[in-house]
């Protein structure tokens, strides 16, 4: 019995000391295999070539026998502690494998196989574990799963592209620092009843080349008009204008004259804390009997300019200096018709015959004038009428009266204006405060780019005759647009065009901004499709930006064209090709070519030439 004892002791000694080895020995491995997966190149090339020692088979022998320890044990509940430290060990050789490739399954494939099997393979194994690690390290994947992926990702981005793009295109800019309040309306009972008006207004004869209203029949007679004053239901006869509809003109102002900042309006009223504006109404009764071509609408604003803008407002010329301020009349009509939506834009314009006297002195205008050949024409350019100058008195209290020979309603605003030159819009436009332009990153114009291909809608500038009746495939449709801008014809150095634009074709925003601080009829023209744009309306395009950045500089007048493809991808074309190559004859050519009468009846002049032959 005591022998028995003994023995029992002594194993039981032996199998601790068995453990104690076994998990020494395991952590060992586990540490080594772990130090596997992050070693050098080097390493993992012995690993592949199975060239490695002895030590390296041993570790991969123990793996394979604790993963198989592994699957036997999660089978059954009896298990011996030296196979669960074994099954310890696997479990992180496992959890380092799928990190460096979560698509590998041949490990746990493996592990329901024989111990024979894994002893075999064991070296395959290692070495499939060190290819995938690397693999994963350096960033190179299969190439057909790379593809896809790449693929997938394009056209996931190009849809976030595509809609933050659309976005920018419906945003609104505001020219201005501060947010207006939004005016209401005045409620019914405040209204002021309407009333008659009679004005006395002088005779319209000529000043300079033309009468003061840029008619063609003067009259030579004070004239007695009277209007209506006040509100009423009846829209032609009613002189206010408040609420929306007067934030509505406001904004219209603002937007196609950005060249003058408004810094405090003289033409706005108050009644009972209600802001109002002022617009002509209808004539009622007129004493003109001499002219086939009577006023048909007045109005009368009576102001005064408070003593701090006074102070600010200088009586000389005009200079052109940033924040120079000036005190302007201008006008715009309530309505637009349709006709003038096409033919100009949304600037400031007189009504017809428009006859305007300050304090009862009659003022020249620049107006359009009534044609000759028709007189219910009228055509010119309108310019703002400056009355810095023609204030004499700034304490005493102003009354301006204005008579008109269009039936349409107009308002008319005075205001004190600082001038903003066209450079410092600029700066401002291409700046990143709340006066800065909309901007497209280069993946959202290059987005819009691949949308105007799929739904061909863009405007392709193109040399080609349309000889090739080919037809096209889709996915190499491409469309070519000019890096020149049509304003200066010089490479374009920020390239801007509408937000209502279809057309991908760009021009030059400083160049815009300088062709149209002068009054013209085709002042804020698109210089593609034509249509109407103020400033605001613009967008910087990224994509085309990153074009000439990279092209800017070889840019000529005849190597301007760039080759835009459906997958965002470009081409500086080489010089331009002519349209026509054929030479046409000169005039002195033709000359030459027609025989003279004289030389009727002699033979022609045979051209005899001498070939040498070397």
């Amino acid at each position: 019995e005591a022998k028995r004892k003994a023995e029992q002791e002594a194993k039981r000694k032996a199998e601790q000391e068995a453990k104690r080895k076994a998990e020494q020995e395991a952590n060992d491995k586990r540490k080594q295999l772990s130090n596997t997966a992050v070693t050098s190149q080097s390493q993992n090339d012995k690993s592949k070539s199975h060239s490695g020692k002895q030590a390296d088979h041993t570790g991969t022998d123990l793996a394979d026998y604790m993963a198989k320890e592994e699957n036997l044990s999660s089978s059954t509940m009896g298990v011996s502690s030296s196979r669960k430290i074994g099954t310890e060990a696997v479990e992180g050789q496992v959890e380092t494998i799928e990190i460096l490739d979560s698509d590998d399954e041949s490990v746990d494939n493996e592990s329901e196989k024989g111990i024979n099997d894994n002893e075999t393979n064991a070296d395959a194994k290692l070495s499939h574990v060190h290819t995938s690690s690397s693999t994963t390290l350096t960033g190179d994947m299969p190439q057909d799963g790379s593809a896809q992926r790449s693929r997938k990702l394009h056209e996931d981005g190009y849809e976030e592209y595509l809609k933050s793009a659309l976005s920018k295109k419906n945003s609104v800019v505001k020219f201005s620092m501060e947010t207006p309040v939004p005016r209401l309306p005045i409620p019914e009972k405040f209204r002021v009843p309407s009333s008659r008006r009679t004005v006395i207004f002088k005779p319209d004869v000529k000043c300079g080349s033309s009468l003061f209203s840029s008619s063609l029949q003067e009259d030579k007679q004070c004239r007695n008009i009277t209007f209506h004053q006040g509100h009423s239901a009846v829209a032609d006869n009613c002189s206010f204008i408040d609420g929306p509809d007067l934030d509505k003109m406001h904004d219209r102002y603002a937007a196609w004259d950005p060249y003058w900042e408004v810094v405090h309006d003289l033409s706005l009223g108050s009644i009972h804390g209600y802001q109002v504006g002022y617009k002509t109404t209808r004539i009622m009764t007129s004493a003109i009997t001499a002219t086939n071509y009577p006023p048909l609408s007045a109005m009368e604003l009576q102001f005064s300019v408070p003593p701090s803008i006074a102070a600010s407002l200088k009586k000389l010329p005009f200079q052109k200096q940033f924040k120079e301020r000036r005190l302007f009349l201008r006008s715009l009509p309530i309505v637009i018709q349709e006709k003038y939506k096409k033919a100009r834009s949304d600037t400031h314009i007189w009504p017809k015959g428009t006859f305007v006297q300050l304090n009862d002195i009659p003022l020249a205008i620049v107006q359009r004038r009534q044609q000759s050949h028709d007189h219910s024409l009228w055509k010119g350019s309108s310019y703002m009428l400056d009355l810095t100058q023609s204030i004499t008195n700034f304490e005493m209290k102003q009354t301006l009266t204005i008579c008109t020979k269009d039936a349409d309603s107009y308002n008319f605003q005075l205001v004190v204006c600082e001038y903003i030159p066209p450079d410092v819009i600029f700066d401002r436009c291409i700046g990143d405060s709340i006066l800065s332009l909309t901007k497209l990153s280069f993946e959202e114009g290059r987005a819009l780019v691949q949308q105007s291909l799929d739904e061909k809608n863009a405007v392709v500038l193109d040399d080609s005759d349309g000889e090739d009746e080919t037809e096209i495939d889709k996915s190499n449709i491409f469309l070519t647009v000019s890096l020149l801008c049509g304003a200066s014809m010089s490479a374009i150095q920020v390239p801007v065009r509408g937000k209502k634009c279809k057309h991908t074709q760009c021009f030059d925003l400083k160049n815009y901004l300088l062709s149209n601080s002068h009054v013209s009829g085709g002042r804020w023209r698109c210089l593609v499709c034509e249509d109407f744009v103020p400033v605001r309306d613009l967008m910087i395009d990224g994509f085309i930006g990153k074009i000439l950045e990279d092209h800017g500089q070889d840019v000529s007048s005849s190597r301007d064209k760039v080759e835009i493809h459906r997958n965002g991808t470009w081409k500086f074309l080489q010089e331009n090709k002519l349209r026509y190559h054929k030479k046409r004859p000169c005039p002195s050519d033709q000359l030459d070519g027609k025989r003279h009468k004289s030389d009727k009846g002699r033979p022609p002049v045979t051209e005899i030439i001498d070939i040498i032959d070397d």
